[in-house]
Order: structure tokens, then C-alpha cells, then sequence
């Protein structure tokens, strides 16, 4: 099972569009979703073995606090979450209340849990309310539109490589009849894939709403998948059939086998080798800055993919000092979506960018007098540049550092 969450994976045997490639296990999986992964899988146990423990509060508050725990850890999780529970509700619910016109009672069990998980989720909305927390987007592309041929090949290649996660399917009638509370996972986390193919496919040109298609796989189908396949094995073994349950780990374990390759090659991907690296000599005089300094430094306009998410930030990774990339930022979301891109429209996040004050457009080239007043007023008092990042912004700066390519200014 560990391995499985880790590794387990849809093989994209047929090329298409970046995104037909994007699912993979925890391995990367755990980068983006982080702590919501734990308490997903956390909750999915106390769930199965729930109806099996006395009713106590302490109990309830334990599952209850775990489930409020993915809501501040990736918010859009939570929300598919929320989507699995409501369609299990539903679906349990709605054939006692059409034949007898009442809501079927619950155990003590879950109602307190139900109870408790309430309470928690709304003590941590409310703080994150209180706290200046709020939710966003990355903004809508114009030139992505919705549902189109690149969501299309993406969504059909993922689903006909999906391999072990078809157990999802093969397992629910049988658990149907001896498990319920194991066919409720399956129904939940079919209703969530659904829902989440969907919303991503309707606001495609709005990147992070990746997530609600790639976290639902990575976090709630890849570990119920393996819980299916395992209770197929078992199966095929109690009755016999020990060619077939074998066939069914072997085929498993190739995936995995993949798996491993696919989250190898994805977590490389995104591994150190962008750009060549900054002298310690840089470093060290970055780090004797005060700590509120921060650097800016001339970007390429299809470099950065957020102002706030700056291609540099390894330089503050290791510094501790802010770095503000200063140019025009083009629209990059089509080299994900297939897209055709222009480099002259604008990122829908620069939109919110300060810096789009200096540049409202790809061909607008700020004088450096009014780019030095841009960064004074916003507390930016150094300059880095290197070989490709050459220092247009404020050519008079006063040098505070230099050793091979890498420069450090001071602003006057």
C-alpha cells in the first residue's frame, strides 16, 4: 500500500499534450498536496474501521479534527473531499427518503463524528476568515478556451492508461454486498474524479484548476485503487482461481514498476539545472543584507510563471531575502494546454503584479530613473544580475559584490 500511494500511477502510453503525461504518485504528488495528503488518508482509515469502535467523543473528535486538518493544507482537496461525502450522503439517503419520506438514523457513532468534523471545519474556516485567509485563482487565459481538444487527448490518454485504478470499478459490486462502508469509498471517489474532470475541463484556461483533476487522482483514487485491488486478489485467491489473482498482483506491480519511473523523470523535472549556479561568494554577501532586504533583478518576459513565484527564488531559499523579478511577464499557460501563445499578451496573473505599473505592455521599456523610484518606494534596495540577467534596470547602481557572472548592486 505504501508503495502503491507512492508510485501508482495512469501509464501514458500514447504521446499527447503535457498535461496526458501529469498524473503521478505521491512521490510528486506530496510536493503539491503536502499535509492534506496524510489527512486524507488518515480519514479514509478511521472511516473503514469507525462503525467497529465504541462511540466516544474522544473519537469523534480525533476523525473530526483530522478531516478539518485538509482544509487549511490545500484547500481545493478539502473541496473534493467534500464532493465524495456529499455524493455518498446522497446516494445512501435519497431511497429511504423518497420511500418512507425520512432521513435513515445514523449510529451514535457517526452522528457524533458528523458532529464533531462539523465543528472543526467551521473553527478552522472561521480562523482563516479572521486571519486575512482567503481563496484565489491564477486567473482565466483568453487564449485557452474551455473543454478543448488538448483537455480532451489529456483526460482520454490518462483514462486508457488507468490500469490498476479500473479495480475501483471491478471491486464495488462485491463490496457492495460484504463491505459498505468500502463501496461508499468507491462510490465517493468515482463521484469526485467526475466532478473534478469537469470543473477543470470547464475553466482549463485557469491553471491551478489542475488540481481538482490531478489531486483527486493522486490523493483519493490512487489509495482507494490499491485498496480495490487488493480485496480483488483476495478474492480471486479465497475462490480458487490462483493463475488469475496472480495475474492481477503481476500487472499491479508492473504499474507500480512505471510508476517509479514516471515520478523519478516528474520530480527531476522540476530539480535544480535552470540556470547555471550563484558563486557562494554571492551568497554570503546576499546574506550580510539586512533581513528585510530584497533584490531585484531584469527578467525575460516568458521566464516567470507568478511575480510571486519569482524563476530566482532559489536565491531566497538560500538567503532568506526576497527577490522581485522586474519585466513585462507573457502568457505561458498555452505551452501546457497546446495552445499558440504570443509573447505580447500578458499573464492573467500579472494583472495583480505592482510591476505592471512599469509594464503595461511587452514593448514598454521603463526609463531606469522611474524604475529606480519603482523599487525605492516598494523597500527593493539591491540589484542581482548575471549573464542572463544583465542589470537594465538601474545601470548607475553602486557594486557591493561581484565574483564570475554574478553581480550584487546597491541602489542609490
Amino acid at each position: 500500500g505504501f508503495l502503491a500511494c507512492l508510485f501508482l500511477a495512469p501509464v501514458p502510453f500514447i504521446a499527447g499534450p503535457p498535461f496526458s503525461a501529469a498524473a503521478v504518485g505521491l512521490i510528486f504528488g506530496i510536493t503539491l498536496y503536502g499535509l492534506a495528503a496524510l489527512a486524507v488518508l488518515l480519514v479514509l482509515e478511521s472511516l473503514t474501521i469507525l462503525q467497529r469502535r465504541q462511540s466516544t467523543w474522544a473519537l469523534a473528535t480525533f476523525v473530526g479534527s483530522a478531516a478539518a486538518m485538509i482544509v487549511p493544507a490545500h484547500i481545493v482537496i478539502a473541496l473534493l473531499a467534500l464532493v465524495g461525502v456529499l455524493s455518498v450522503w446522497t446516494i445512501s439517503t435519497l431511497p429511504s427518503l423518497v420511500g418512507t419520506h425520512r432521513i435513515r438514523l445514523v449510529s451514535p457513532v457517526w452522528r457524533r463524528t458528523v458532529m464533531a468534523s462539523g465543528l472543526a471545519l467551521l473553527a478552522t474556516v472561521a480562523w482563516g476568515l479572521l486571519t486575512g485567509h482567503r481563496v484565489g485563482d491564477s486567473g482565466l487565459s483568453s487564449s485557452v478556451p474551455p473543454f478543448s481538444t488538448s483537455w480532451r487527448d489529456s483526460v482520454a490518454i490518462i483514462f486508457l492508461g488507468a490500469g490498476a485504478f479500473l479495480a475501483i470499478a471491478f471491486a464495488w459490486p462485491q463490496a457492495r454486498r460484504k463491505s459498505p462502508i468500502q463501496a461508499r469509498m468507491y462510490v465517493g471517489t468515482a463521484a469526485l474524479l467526475v466532478v473534478g474532470t469537469a470543473a477543470w475541463g470547464a475553466r482549463f484556461g485557469d491553471f491551478n484548476m489542475f488540481h481538482v483533476f490531478f489531486g483527486a487522482i493522486a490523493v483519493f483514487a490512487t489509495p482507494v485503487a490499491a485498496v480495490a485491488a487488493w480485496s480483488i486478489w483476495l478474492r480471486l485467491r479465497s475462490a480458487q482461481h490462483v493463475g488469475l489473482a496472480l495475474a492481477v498482483l503481476v500487472l499491479c506491480g508492473l504499474q507500480i514498476e512505471i510508476g517509479i519511473g514516471l515520478g523519478m523523470v516528474r520530480l527531476a523535472s522540476f530539480a535544480t539545472g535552470r540556470y547555471p549556479p550563484v558563486p557562494q561568494a554571492i551568497l554570503a554577501a546576499i546574506r550580510d543584507l539586512p533581513p528585510d532586504a530584497k533584490l531585484a533583478y531584469a527578467c525575460r518576459r516568458t521566464e516567470e510563471l507568478t511575480f510571486w513565484d519569482p524563476g530566482l527564488i532559489s536565491l531566497y531559499a538560500h538567503t532568506g531575502r526576497r527577490v522581485v523579478p522586474m519585466c513585462f511577464q507573457a502568457e505561458w499557460i498555452g505551452a501546457m494546454t497546446g495552445t499558440p501563445i504570443s509573447p505580447d499578451i500578458p499573464n492573467p496573473l500579472f494583472e495583480r503584479a505592482p510591476q505592471r505599473a512599469l509594464y503595461p505592455d511587452s514593448n514598454t521599456q521603463p526609463s531606469p530613473k522611474r524604475v529606480a523610484s519603482f523599487l525605492t518606494d516598494n523597500g527593493i534596495d539591491y540589484v542581482y544580475a548575471d549573464d542572463l540577467h544583465p542589470n537594465t534596470l538601474v545601470p548607475d547602481a553602486i557594486l557591493i559584490a561581484r565574483s564570475g557572472d554574478a553581480t550584487l548592486f546597491g541602489i542609490r
